[in-house]
């Protein structure tokens, strides 16, 4: 994978998460999401930091498995598997040290989850030229 790539990958990544957790936790769950021990207002350089370092990271390890996501699916399947090994653990130490609702903690993990697969399928679409491109010209079949 080339820097650009690389560096593109990271800001769709971090622009991705940044709004999709912004409408979850922001506007959809704002008063549902209840138990959570959360600030006033978040301290969004910290959040921005966060978004960029996993988008670094993400858009890295799908650079290697290009050729392995060629479609939607696959790359929906690459963020739910590397979305659940993530949020799994940390959701269920948080729940298991934390006084936690069990459903609320369901409803975030499941949440998670699926955010990281929508933002594999995502790269599949925006970086078909470097995750999941074949060469046409080789037939690229299996």
């Amino acid at each position: 994978m080339s820097n650009r790539n690389l560096v593109v990958g990271t800001l769709i990544g971090t622009a991705f998460l940044f709004l999709i957790d912004y409408l979850f936790y922001g506007v959809l769950m704002a008063d549902k999401l209840t138990t959570f021990v959360m600030r006033d207002s978040p301290d969004f350089l910290f959040l921005i930091i966060g978004y960029l370092i996993f988008s670094v990271f993400f858009t890295f390890v799908a650079g290697r498995y290009e050729g392995s996501m060629d479609s939607l699916s696959q790359g929906f399947i690459f963020g739910l598997v590397i979305g659940f090994m993530i949020f799994s653990l940390t959701t269920l130490i948080r729940y298991a040290t934390e006084p936690l609702d069990m459903g609320q903690v369901l409803t975030t993990l499941v949440f998670d989850v699926l955010k990281i697969g929508l933002l594999g399928a995502l790269f599949t679409l925006v970086l078909k030229g470097t995750v999941g491109s074949r060469d046409k010209n080789t037939g690229g079949g299996h």
